[in-house]
C-alpha cells in the first residue's frame, strides 16, 4: 500500500483523497506522572518502539498514553484488562510528592472543588502543611501532517547531556533516576518553521491531545482533558519554573472551549477533529479495536479458535448504552408485571380486612352510642325537672306579690280611716269655715309635705338608677368572668389535647368549672302610689350572679392541680429526652444492624452459591474422572492392540490400576496427583519402545546418511574423475589463478629411462611430501609468502643427481611457468638413493669448513619413496604413477572411474535397504508416538480439580465471611435488643412512646403543655383579680339595693304622708259644716273600714309569710334541680366527648389545632354522612373549639357564644345522626365482629403484605382514642388503611397502565425498534468490514507466498430462533409485515429467556449481551491459500510452522485494523492510522519480527511497540525511534536511552 501524503488540512472533504496528508503520531510526552518525571518521545514517521526489561516502565508509558488520550476512559488504562494500572495509582505511587502545591501552582480547581480550598490551607500550611498532598501531571500525544525528518535527526538536533551510554549509566551512581532521567531526557529544541496551511507546500497542521491529572491526597484523581493546535515546547509550555503549569494558566492560554472536565465531551471532539468521525458508536468499535489489540496477549498462542475468538471481538460490539436500555425496560416490564401481581394480591386482602373492619366499627359505634344516648336522655330529664321548678318559682314570686299588695293595702286601708276618722272628729269640732290664718298654714303645711314627697321621688329614683347601674356592674362582671373562663377553658382544651399528645392523663389538668348562678335578688312584684296618689305595678327582674364561694374554690382546685401537672410535665420531657438519646442508639443499632443482616444475608448467598459451586464442581470433577479413566483405559487398550504390545509387560497393568476410582472417597474422584502417575507409568511404559525405535531409527538415519554421502562422495568424484590430481593440504587455500602458475605435477613429466616402480617410487616421495601438489609460479617457487600454502625456495644446484635428472618441463603455454626458473627449482633439489646419505645430514663426512654452501640442501627425493623435506623426512611408495605424465593420468583416471561405479552400485544396493529399515522403524516409532501423543489429555481433569480446589477456598472463605458476619450481626443484634428493651422498659414505666417520631412529638407536645399550663395559670391569676373585684362590686350592689329599699321606704312614707295631710286638710274642708250626725255617720263608716282592715290584716300577714316561705323554698329546690341538671350535662358532654373523639382527628399539625371529623374511619364503618362539613359533628367540634371565643376578642364583636345546652344539643343531633348511620349499616348485613376477630382478621392481612415481597411493609394495630385503628407503614410512611387501599387502588391501576407502557416501550420501540436497527447495522458493518479485510488480505502474502482469506457466516450451533432473526433483521422495519414483526419479537424474546434459563443469577444487562451479541451468532472460518491457488482451513492440525501461524495470525490482525482505517479514510482521509502492540511478538523468531514490521509499514499503519528483546532494525523498517527504559526498583524514577534507525543503521542518540 502507497502511504497517503497532502497537506490538505482536516475540516473540509478534499477534492482528491490521494492528495491529502493524514495525521501521523509525532512525539508523546509524560510530566510527573507515575515514576516518569519529565519524557518526550519522539516518533519516526509515526513508529515508535518501547524497549526495556519487565518492570522498566514501558508498559506503563504506553497504557498513560494510548489509547487514553483518544477516548478518555480511565478504566481501561490496563493493557491485561485486568485494572491493575489506575491512575490513582499511578498518582499515588509517588515517592518525590511531599508537599502541597501553592495556589499559583495549581490555580483553581476545574475538576470540580471550590476554587477556595487553595485559600483555606492559610499561611501556617506553607511552612509546615500536614494536610493531604496534591500532585499535578500532564499527558500529551501530538499528531501532526508534516512528514519532518523521519523522526530520526529531531532528537539529534536535540541538546543532550551525556555524550555517551556509559555516561548516561555512570550517572545512575550519584544522582539516581532523576540524574538518569535528566541525562537522558533531550533538551527542547528550537520551535520548528511551518510553512502554512492547505495544499502542499503549505502550513502542517498539528492537534495536540492531553490530560491534566491532578490527585489530592488519596482521593481519585481527576482529570482535564485539552485538545489544541499548539505544540508542546513550542508555542505551548507545560512546565513553568520546573513544576507543571496550573490548570488554570492553561485552560486561559488554551481557551476555555478547548478544556473539558469530562470524558464524553472529550471523546467527541478528538473524534469529530482527529478521526472526522459523528458516529460516537462507529468511534467506540475502532477504540474497542486498539484495545484490543494492544493486549500483551495478543500474539500468544494464537491458535485457530483463539485467532477466531479475537476476530470476533474486533468486529463493533454491541452498543451498551442500547443493550442497558433494552434491559432496564424489559426489566421494567417485568417489574411492573410483579408490581401489579403483588397489588392485586394486597388489594384483595385488605379488602377483605375492611369489610371486617366496617363490622367491628359498627359493633364499636353502637355500643358508645347507646351510653351517650342514655346520658342524653337523663340530662333531658333533668332539664325538664328545672323548667318545672322555674315555673312553680315563678308562680309562687306572683302570688307573694300578691298577698304582699293586700297585706300592704290592707294596711294603708285601716291607717287612712284611723287619720279620716280623727279628721272627721276634729272637723265636727272647728268652725264652718278656716280662717286666712288657717288657710295659709294648711297651704303651707300640704305644700311642705309635697315637697317632702318629691324629695323623697327624686331620692328614691336616684336610688334605683345606682342600683341599676351597680347591677349592670355585676352583669358586666360575669361577662368578664365567663370571658375569662372561655380563655382558661380554650387554653386548658389545648393543653389537655397537649397532654394526650404527651400521653399525660388529662384528668391530671381538671376541669375549668362552670359558674354556678345564683339569684342575688328574686323578681320583685311591687305596687307604689305616684305623686298624684296613684298606685302603680312594679316589677323588677331577679338580679342573678354566679357562686363566687363554689366558683373559687373550684378554681383553687384546678390551680393546684395545673401546678402539679406543670411538674408533671417537666419530669416527663426530662426522661423523654433520655428515652431519645435512646432512640438515637437504637436507630444507629438498627442501621448497623440492617447493614450487618444484609452483609450476613449477602454471605449467607454467597455461601449458598458457592456451595452450590462446590457441588457442580465435584459433579464436574467425578465426571472428568470417569471420563479421563475410561481415556486412560482406551489408550491402554489401542497400547496393547499395537505392534509393540510383546515389550510392555506390566506396566499396562499398573497404569490401568492407577485410573480406578476409589471405593471408599464418598467423592469417587481421581486423586490430583493420578495424572501425574499416568503421565510417568505411560511414559515408562512407551518411553523405552520409543527411545529404542528412535536409537534403531537412528541407526538407520546414521547408516542411510553415511550411505547416501558415500554416493554422493562417488559421484562426485566421477564428475570430477576428468581432471586427476592430488589433494591439497586443508591449510592451503590459496586459489591458484590459472594464468599465474601451474602445479608441480602437470609442470614436468619423468624423464626417459625411468621404470615405472624409479616413476610409482620418485612420484610416492612428491606426493608424500606435499610438492607434488605444489604450485609453481612464474619465477619458480612454489609458494608466495603472502598466501597460505607450501613454501618451498629456490636454492643453488643441489650436488649430485637431481630431480632434473629424472624430470623434464613440459609445455604449459597457458601457465606462464618458466622452463629456466623450473629447471632451476628442480636441480635444487637432490636426488638420492636409498643407500645414499641424504645430503647436509649427519652421513655427510666432509668438513664443515670445506662444505660447499652453495650447494648444501636438507631437500631430497629418491625413486624408492624416500623423501626428506629439512627435519621433516618420509617414505611413501605406490605401484605405479598416477599424475606425473599425462598417460599416467589416464591410467589413474580410468581404474578410479571404474572403482567408482563398482562402490556406486554396491552403496545403492545397501541405501535402499538401509531405506526399508528405517522406513519400518520410522513406521514403527510413528505408531507408537502416535498412541503415545493420544493419552488422555488430563487438562480438563486438572482444571475441574482446580476449580473444586477454588469452589472449596471459596466455600471456606464464605463460611468464615458467613460466620464472621453473623457474628458481627448477632453482637449488633444483642446490642439492640438490649437497648429496646431499655428504651421499651423505662417507656412502659413512664408510659413513654418508643418511637422517636413519636417522642419527638411528645416532646415537643411537653414543651408546648408547660407553656399552656403557665398560660393557664396566669389567666387563674387574672380570673382571681377579677373574681375580687366582682366580689367588691356584689357588695357595693348589695349597699345600693339597701340604699333603693330605705329610699322607697321614705318615699312611700313621704307619699303617704302628703296624700294624708292633703285628705286631711281636704276632708276637713269638707266637712265644715257639715251635720253631725252625717260626721258621725261617716266616721261609722271610716272606723268599720278601719276594722275590716284590721280585722284582715293578720290573715293577710300570716299568708304573705306563707308564701314567702314556699317561695324559699321553691328557690332552693330550683338551685338544687339546677345544679343536678349541670352536672348531668356535663355527665352527658364527658361521654360525648369520648365517642366524638373516638370518631374525630386533629385538624392539623399543630396541637392547638381544631378537631375535624375522622372522615376515614367513618367512611370506613359506612357514615359518610356524619363527616359531612355542615354536619352536627362538624358543628359540635367547631363549637367546642370557639367556646368562649377568642382570648382577644371584643364580645360586641359578634353573636355570643352558646353554652353547654347548645353543645348538648349538637351532641344530641349527632348522637341521632349516628344512630341512623348505624342501624342502616346492621340493616344492610354488617357483620358482628368482636375485639378477638378484627385481631385475627390484622394479622391474615399483616401475613399477606409481608408474604407480596415488599419487605419495607408491616402493619401496627394500635388503639388511640379508644377505637381500634389499623396503620399500614410502607417505605412512604405510615397510613391508614383505609387510605391505603385507596393508596393500593390507584396503583394498581397505575400499575396496570405501567405494564402496557412497559410493553409498548420494552417490544415496540427498544426490541424492535432502537435494539434491532442497531443490530441490523452492527451486522452490516461487520460484513462490510470483513469485506475490506478481504480485499487487504487479497494482496497481502507472507515470504512463503502464503495469504489468508476470511469467511463469516452463522455457526452452525446457532439455533433455530438466531437463523430465524438474521433475515428478518435484514429487511428494514418499514418494510416488514406484520407477522414478520411477531415472528421478530418472539424469536428475540426467546432468544433472551434461553439465557437467563442458563444463568438466572445474571443481571438483565449481561443476559442481554449475551443473548443478543451477533458476534456470538456468526463465526469465523480462516483460510490459508498457498500461491497455486489451493486454500486449506486453518486449524491445528494445518501444516504450518509456529512462525507461519504467528505470521498469519498477526496478518489477519493487521488487516482487521487496516480494513478499519480504510473504511474510515473514505469519509476522512486525514484520519491517522495506528496500531498499538504491548509485548509485540513474543516467542516469534527475529526473522519473522522484520516481516510482521515490514507488513506493518506496507499497510501504512503507524505503530507504538513495547517489547523486552526486539529492535526493530529491519530493511524492511524505513524509520524507526527506540527508547530503551532504564528503572531502578530501588530508585524512584526511569531513564531512557534513545536510538535512531534510518533502515540500514541504528545509533545511539548523543553519542
Amino acid at each position: 500500500m502507497v502511504t497517503q501524503e497532502t497537506s490538505e488540512a482536516p475540516g473540509a472533504v478534499p477534492a482528491d483523497p490521494a492528495d491529502t496528508p493524514r495525521y501521523r503520531l509525532e512525539r508523546a510526552g509524560i510530566r510527573n506522572v507515575w515514576q516518569y518525571d519529565d519524557h518526550v518521545l519522539d516518533f519516526a514517521e509515526g513508529r515508535l518502539l518501547l524497549r526495556g526489561r519487565n518492570g522498566a516502565g514501558k508498559s506503563k508509558a504506553l497504557e498513560m498514553l494510548l489509547p487514553f488520550l483518544l477516548d478518555g476512559d480511565v478504566r481501561r488504562l490496563d493493557t491485561t484488562g485486568t485494572n491493575r494500572t489506575s491512575l490513582r495509582w499511578l498518582m499515588a505511587d509517588d515517592p518525590r510528592a511531599g508537599r502541597r502545591p501553592e495556589p499559583e501552582e495549581t490555580g483553581p480547581d476545574l475538576l470540580g472543588g471550590p476554587e477556595e480550598a487553595a485559600d483555606e490551607a492559610g499561611p501556617e500550611q506553607a511552612d509546615g502543611d500536614t494536610g493531604p498532598v496534591t500532585r499535578l501531571g500532564y499527558l500529551w500525544v501530538e499528531f501532526t501532517t508534516d512528514r519532518g525528518d523521519r523522526g530520526l535527526d529531531a532528537a539529534a538536533r536535540a541538546t543532550t547531556g551525556p555524550n555517551s551510554a556509559s555516561a548516561l549509566l555512570a550517572a545512575s551512581g550519584t544522582a539516581g533516576a532523576s540524574a538518569l532521567l535528566a541525562a537522558a531526557t533531550p533538551g527542547p529544541g528550537p520551535a520548528a518553521e511551518q510553512t502554512g496551511p492547505g495544499a502542499p507546500g503549505g502550513r502542517p497542521s498539528h492537534l495536540t491531545l492531553g490530560a491534566a491529572v491532578m490527585a489530592v491526597g488519596d482521593s481519585d484523581p481527576r482529570c482535564v482533558f485539552f485538545v489544541t493546535d499548539r505544540r508542546v515546547g513550542h508555542d505551548l509550555e507545560l512546565v513553568t519554573d520546573g513544576r507543571p503549569k496550573p490548570v488554570d494558566r492553561l485552560r486561559s492560554e488554551i481557551g476555555a472551549d478547548n478544556c473539558f472536565t469530562s470524558a464524553v465531551p472529550y471523546r467527541a471532539r478528538v473524534m469529530h477533529d482527529l478521526f472526522g468521525i459523528d458516529d460516537s458508536v462507529r468511534y467506540r468499535n475502532l477504540i474497542h479495536l486498539l484495545y484490543r489489540l494492544r493486549r500483551p496477549t495478543i500474539g500468544d498462542r494464537l491458535e485457530a479458535g483463539e485467532l477466531v475468538g479475537v476476530l470476533s471481538e474486533a468486529l463493533p460490539p454491541m452498543d451498551e448504552s442500547v443493550l442497558d436500555e433494552v434491559a432496564r425496560n424489559i426489566a421494567d416490564l417485568e417489574q411492573a408485571r410483579a408490581e401489579k401481581t403483588a397489588l392485586g394480591e394486597a388489594g384483595a386482602g385488605v379488602t377483605a380486612f375492611l369489610d371486617d373492619y366496617r363490622g367491628y366499627l359498627v359493633h364499636a359505634l353502637r355500643s358508645r352510642a347507646a351510653d351517650v344516648r342514655e346520658q342524653i336522655d337523663a340530662a333531658a330529664g333533668r332539664t325538664a325537672e328545672t323548667e318545672r321548678l322555674r315555673a312553680e318559682l315563678d308562680r309562687l314570686i306572683t302570688e307573694e306579690s300578691r298577698i304582699s299588695e293586700e297585706r300592704d293595702q290592707a294596711r294603708r286601708t285601716r291607717d287612712t280611716a284611723e287619720a279620716d276618722d280623727g279628721t272627721l272628729a276634729a272637723a265636727r269640732n272647728n268652725a264652718a269655715t278656716a280662717t286666712g290664718n288657717e288657710r295659709r298654714a294648711y297651704d303651707a303645711a300640704v305644700g311642705a309635705y309635697i315637697r317632702a314627697a318629691e324629695a323623697a321621688w327624686v331620692a328614691a329614683e336616684h336610688a334605683e338608677r345606682v342600683e341599676r347601674h351597680t347591677v349592670e356592674r355585676l352583669g358586666e362582671d360575669t361577662a368578664a368572668i365567663d370571658r375569662a373562663l372561655d380563655i382558661l377553658r380554650q387554653t386548658h382544651a389545648e393543653a389537655t389535647r397537649a397532654a394526650t399528645a404527651a400521653g399525660i392523663d388529662p384528668a391530671l389538668l381538671g376541669e375549668v368549672p362552670d359558674t354556678l348562678d345564683t339569684v342575688h335578688a328574686p323578681r320583685e312584684s311591687a305596687t307604689r302610689v305616684d305623686l298624684q296618689g296613684l298606685e302603680q305595678a312594679v316589677e323588677r327582674e331577679p338580679v342573678e350572679g354566679i357562686d363566687l364561694d363554689d366558683l373559687r374554690d373550684r378554681l383553687g382546685r384546678l390551680h393546684d392541680q395545673l401546678s402539679h401537672a406543670a411538674e408533671r410535665s417537666a419530669e416527663r420531657a426530662d426522661m423523654a429526652a433520655r428515652l431519645t438519646g435512646l432512640t438515637t442508639a437504637e436507630a444507629a443499632a438498627d442501621r448497623r444492624l440492617v447493614a450487618l443482616t444484609s452483609e450476613a444475608e449477602s454471605a449467607d448467598a454467597v455461601l449458598e452459591h458457592a456451595h452450590d459451586r462446590e457441588s457442580a464442581a465435584v459433579a464436574a470433577l467425578r465426571e472428568e474422572s470417569a471420563a479421563y479413566a475410561d481415556g486412560v483405559r482406551a489408550w491402554a487398550a489401542r497400547l496393547r492392540e499395537s505392534s509393540h504390545a510383546h515389550a510392555l509387560g506390566d506396566a499396562v497393568h499398573e497404569l490401568e490400576g492407577s485410573v480406578e476410582l476409589p471405593i471408599t472417597d464418598s467423592l469417587r474422584v481421581l486423586d490430583p496427583d493420578v495424572p501425574s502417575t499416568v503421565s510417568r507409568l505411560a511414559n515408562n511404559a512407551v518411553a523405552p519402545l520409543l527411545e529404542d525405535l528412535r536409537a534403531r531409527r537412528d541407526v538407520a538415519v546414521n547408516e542411510e546418511g553415511q550411505l547416501s554421502d558415500e554416493l554422493a562422495e562417488l559421484a562426485e568424484r566421477r564428475t570430477g574423475n576428468a581432471e586427476h590430481a592430488p589433494e591439497r593440504p586443508p591449510w592451503a587455500t590459496y586459489p591458484r589463478p590459472r594464468g599465474e602458475g601451474a602445479p608441480l605435477y602437470l609442470a614436468v613429466d619423468f624423464a626417459d629411462g625411468l621404470s615405472t616402480r624409479e616413476q610409482a617410487g620418485l612420484e610416492a616421495a612428491l606426493e608424500a611430501s606435499g610438492l607434488l601438489a605444489g604450485w609453481i609460479r612464474a619465477d619458480g617457487s612454489l609458494h608466495d609468502p603472502g598466501t597460505r600454502d607450501i613454501l618451498v625456495t629456490p636454492a643453488r644446484q643441489a650436488k649430485g643427481r637431481t630431480l632434473l635428472d629424472v624430470l623434464v618441463p613440459v609445455a604449459a603455454p597457458d601457465r606462464g611457468v618458466n622452463h629456466d626458473s623450473l629447471r632451476t627449482l628442480l636441480s635444487s633439489i637432490a636426488l638420492h638413493s636409498e643407500d645414499e646419505p641424504v645430503p647436509g645430514t649427519a652421513e655427510d663426512t666432509e668438513a664443515k669448513h670445506r662444505r660447499d654452501s652453495s650447494v648444501a640442501t636438507v631437500s631430497s627425493m629418491s625413486l624408492t619413496g624416500g623423501w626428506r623435506l629439512g627435519v621433516a623426512s618420509g617414505s611413501h611408495d605406490k605401484s605405479e604413477p598416477e599424475y606425473i605424465g599425462e598417460a599416467a593420468r589416464k591410467r589413474a583416471r580410468d581404474r578410479q572411474s571404474a572403482n567408482t561405479d563398482r562402490r556406486m552400485a554396491i552403496a545403492e544396493a545397501l541405501l535402499a535397504e538401509a531405506g526399508e529399515r528405517r522406513w519400518a522403524v520410522e513406521q514403527s516409532y510413528a505408531e507408537l508416538l502416535e498412541v503415545s501423543r493420544s493419552l488422555p489429555d488430563p487438562s480438563q481433569l486438572i482444571r475441574a480439580r482446580a476449580v473444586l480446589d477454588v469452589a472449596r477456598e471459596d466455600v471456606a472463605a464464605a463460611r468464615r465471611a458467613h460466620a464472621t458476619a453473623g457474628r458481627a450481626a448477632e453482637e449488633c443484634r444483642a446490642e439492640l435488643l438490649d437497648i429496646r428493651s431499655r428504651l421499651r422498659t423505662s417507656a412502659d414505666v413512664n408510659a413513654l412512646p418508643s418511637v422517636r417520631a413519636e417522642l419527638d412529638s411528645a416532646l415537643r407536645a411537653l414543651d408546648h403543655l408547660r407553656v399552656l399550663v403557665g398560660s393557664g395559670l396566669k389567666d387563674l391569676d387574672v380570673l382571681a383579680w377579677e373574681l375580687a373585684d366582682h366580689e367588691h362590686h356584689v357588695a357595693g350592689w348589695r349597699a345600693a339595693r339597701a340604699e333603693r329599699v330605705l329610699a322607697e321606704d321614705a318615699r312611700a312614707a313621704a307619699i303617704d304622708d302628703m296624700i294624708t295631710v292633703r285628705r286631711q286638710f281636704e276632708l276637713g274642708d269638707r266637712a265644715r259644716g257639715v251635720p253631725g250626725e252625717q260626721i258621725d255617720a261617716a266616721r261609722d263608716q271610716v272606723r268599720a273600714r278601719a276594722d275590716e282592715a284590721a280585722r284582715r290584716l293578720p290573715e293577710l300577714e300570716r299568708g304573705a309569710q306563707r308564701a314567702r316561705d314556699e317561695r324559699v323554698g321553691a328557690e332552693a329546690r330550683l338551685v338544687a334541680a339546677t345544679q343536678e341538671r349541670a352536672e348531668q350535662v356535663r355527665r352527658a358532654l364527658t361521654a360525648g366527648e369520648r365517642l366524638v373523639r373516638a370518631v374525630s382527628l386533629p385538624g392539623g399539625t399543630g396541637i392547638d389545632d381544631t378537631d375535624v371529623p375522622d372522615a376515614v374511619l367513618l367512611g370506613a364503618a359506612g357514615l359518610d354522612a356524619c363527616a359531612a362539613d355542615d354536619g352536627p359533628l362538624t358543628a359540635y367540634l367547631a363549637h367546642s373549639a370557639l367556646h368562649g371565643g377568642e382570648p382577644d376578642a371584643d364580645p360586641a364583636a359578634g353573636p355570643p357564644v352558646p353554652g353547654p345546652d347548645a353543645r348538648l344539643a349538637l351532641l344530641e343531633a349527632f348522637v341521632g345522626q349516628l344512630e341512623e348511620g348505624l342501624a342502616a349499616q346492621v340493616e344492610a348485613g354488617a357483620p358482628e365482629v368482636d375485639d378477638s376477630a378484627i385481631l385475627s382478621s390484622r394479622e391474615d392481612l399483616h401475613r399477606l403484605l409481608t408474604s407480596a415481597g415488599w419487605a419495607q411493609t408491616r402493619t401496627e394495630l394500635s388503639e388511640p382514642r379508644g377505637l381500634k385503628r389499623l396503620t399500614v407503614h410502607d417505605e412512604d410512611g405510615a397510613h391508614d388503611v383505609t387510605a391505603y387501599a385507596e393508596r393500593i387502588t390507584a396503583s394498581a391501576a397505575r400499575a396496570d397502565e405501567a405494564v402496557a407502557v412497559a410493553e409498548e416501550e420494552a417490544f415496540e420501540r427498544h426490541l424492535l425498534g432502537e435494539l434491532a436497527g442497531h443490530l441490523a447495522r452492527q451486522i452490516d458493518e461487520a460484513r462490510a468490514l470483513i469485506t475490506t479485510m478481504n480485499d487487504v488480505l487479497k494482496d497481502v502474502t507472507t515470504s512463503a507466498g502464503l495469504g489468508v482469506r476470511l469467511d463469516w457466516r452463522l455457526a452452525p450451533d446457532a439455533g433455530a430462533d438466531v437463523e430465524a432473526v438474521v433475515p428478518l433483521l435484514a429487511t428494514p422495519a418499514e418494510e416488514r409485515t406484520r407477522v414478520q414483526t411477531t415472528r421478530l419479537r418472539d424469536a428475540l424474546r426467546r432468544c433472551i429467556e434461553a439465557i437467563r434459563r442458563l444463568d438466572p443469577t445474571a443481571t438483565g444487562g449481561a443476559q442481554l449481551r449475551a443473548a443478543l451479541d451477533y458476534r456470538s451468532w456468526f463465526t469465523f472460518t480462516v483460510y490459508v491459500t498457498d500461491g497455486a491457488g489451493d486454500e486449506r482451513r486453518l486449524g491445528h492440525r494445518t501444516a504450518l510452522s509456529q512462525g507461519e501461524q504467528r505470521v498469519v495470525a498477526y496478518l489477519v490482525l493487521f488487516a482487521a485494523a487496516a480494513a478499519h482505517f480504510d473504511a474510515l479514510a473514505a469519509r476522512a482521509s486525514w484520519a491517522p492510522r495506528l496500531i498499538l502492540l504491548d509485548d509485540a511478538f513474543a516467542k516469534v523468531d527475529e526473522p519473522t519480527h522484520g516481516r510482521l514490521l515490514g507488513l506493518l509499514v506496507e499497510l501504512d499503519l503507524d505503530f507504538v511497540l513495547t517489547s523486552e528483546r526486539v529492535w526493530g532494525c529491519f530493511a524492511s523498517v524505513p524509520s524507526l525511534n527506540i527508547y530503551e527504559c532504564l528503572r531502578d526498583p530501588n530508585v524512584p524514577g526511569i531513564a531512557t536511552l534513545h536510538f535512531t534507525w534510518d533502515g540500514s543503521r541504528r545509533r545511539l542518540v548523543g553519542v
